[in-house]
């Protein structure tokens, strides 16, 4: 891993410190890791990321990256047969986001992450 990336892994700690106060909890960013190191998915595998942009999701695309995955961000709405399409096209691993609905992309495993 470079310099530059082992830099943005080792300041999520303190990332979550700064951005704090824009939001009522802050950000756990060890929960995070530790849910993503829990999926015990190969290195490289890609992980899609359902989220807004935000503090939090920044720290998820941290987590996922620390713990050697590839993260795909997506947004919300995006509808199920993109999602679909992306599965089969990037090989995707695992779909992360709040509220997902297992069924709605045939997951074999549900997980909480943070």
């Amino acid at each position: 891993m470079n310099a530059a990336a082992r830099m943005i892994i080792d300041s999520a700690d303190d990332l979550a410190r700064r951005i704090s106060d824009f939001g009522g909890a802050s950000p756990k960013y060890d929960q995070l890791f530790e849910g993503y190191a829990r999926l015990a998915l190969q290195p490289g595998s890609a992980v899609l990321i359902f989220a807004p942009n935000s503090a939090e999701f920044l720290l998820h695309w941290i987590a996922a990256f620390a713990n050697g995955y590839v993260p795909c961000a997506i947004a919300p709405s995006t509808k199920t047969s993109r999602v679909s399409s992306l599965q089969n096209s990037l090989n995707i691993a695992a779909i992360v986001g709040p509220q997902l609905d297992p069924a709605r992309y045939q997951a074999k495993h549900l997980a909480r992450i943070g």
